[in-house]
């Protein structure tokens, strides 16, 4: 029986059948009937929308069926994925406005600060990576306009939604848009926005730091996308003042 040492607050508490998508060895994703990612994950700091961290991960492979039914234990860590309205401290402007050059290696066709949703949407599927480096820079940038954002910045998420076509891209990399458009993210981006809130130097710098070590292009990739959506947040905020 698999032992659960943490999970999401949207983790299914009936009990359901998963296809084995994708095994790695740090982490296992799961596939339900409707195409919907689930993840088991062998550390905290992998817990996302809908993810179970395992002591252990059961010895499954790509293709199998698995039957999954939560058992958490007294003291399982609970986390919720869920984006919380709010805004950074304004101290850290000029910092997260460097992060959004960091893509200028990934060969990204895109502006610093893109003009309009067709130039964003463009960038789905392209550049290198498990997750390609531009759906890692929507993400980013879905996740800060969901955190800080308005009423302008949601009709821009909803004309993104429109022009983001299904099956462009890879099945992890549209689940993990999808659930940025919902309003949830991996433990690692609520860190970071909790830290862009603080006044603590230590603290940004660490949650910025490990973001930095996702994948080969991931964390860049994001951390940029996330950074102009700050800038895209903040600028329609003042303008609305």
């Amino acid at each position: 029986m698999f032992r659960i040492s943490g999970i999401s607050t949207d983790w299914p508490v009936e009990t359901e059948l998963f296809r084995v998508r994708e095994r790695h060895s740090r982490t296992i994703n799961l596939e339900d009937k409707s195409s919907k990612r689930f993840s088991l994950v062998a550390e905290v700091a992998s817990l996302g929308p809908r993810s179970a961290w395992l002591e252990e991960l059961p010895c499954v492979k790509e293709g199998d069926e698995l039957v999954f039914i939560p058992l958490p234990d007294a003291g399982t860590i609970v986390f919720d994925p869920e984006i919380k309205p709010g805004v950074p401290n304004s101290r850290w402007r000029p910092l997260w406005r460097e992060w959004i050059f960091l893509t200028g290696d990934l060969e990204l066709p895109l502006p610093g600060e893109p003009e309009s949703v067709e130039e964003i949407v463009a960038l789905v599927g392209l550049g290198p990576g498990h997750t390609p480096a531009g759906d890692d820079w929507i993400t980013g940038w879905i996740v800060a306009l969901k955190w800080c954002g308005n009423q302008e910045t949601d009709i821009l998420l909803e004309s993104f939604l429109r022009f983001f076509q299904k099956g462009v891209t890879t099945w992890l990399s549209e689940n993990i848009i999808s659930d940025a458009l919902e309003g949830k993210t991996w433990i690692g981006p609520l860190r970071l926005i909790d830290a862009l809130q603080s006044n603590s130097p230590q603290e940004v710098q660490d949650a910025a730091g490990t973001l930095l070590q996702w994948g080969h292009t991931s964390g860049r990739a994001w951390l940029a996308g996330f950074a102009s959506g700050l800038e895209k947040a903040l600028n329609r905020k003042e303008s609305s003042i």
